[in-house]
């Protein structure tokens, strides 16, 4: 992760987790805004999170070049069409 607030951004990352606890409470403790946390993540994690799926992806499916992903980073319930087989969502739509 690069830029000016990074290593905040990391402390406040690591420790939301280890502790269950939300980004707002722990960006408070490290003096930083929630948001900044989450224009770091949009801007940056994602970006390193898909570059590891991708790459994964391509050695596990035999060299194939394109490779279909979905990452939903909202709490907006979509209600969608029903999709056959899909558990990861609320009530089977996608």
């Amino acid at each position: 992760m690069k830029g000016r607030k990074a290593e905040e951004v990391k402390k406040t990352l690591v420790t939301a987790a280890l502790a269950k606890d939300s980004v707002e409470n722990k960006a408070k403790e490290f003096n930083i805004s929630s948001q900044t946390i989450r224009n770091y993540v949009e801007e940056q994690v994602i970006e390193q999170i898909l570059n590891a799926i991708k790459t994964t992806s391509i050695k596990e499916l035999n060299e194939r070049k394109r490779v279909k992903i979905s990452i939903d980073r909202t709490s907006i319930k979509y209600k969608g069409k029903p999709v056959e087989g899909l558990s990861g969502s609320e009530k089977g739509y996608a």
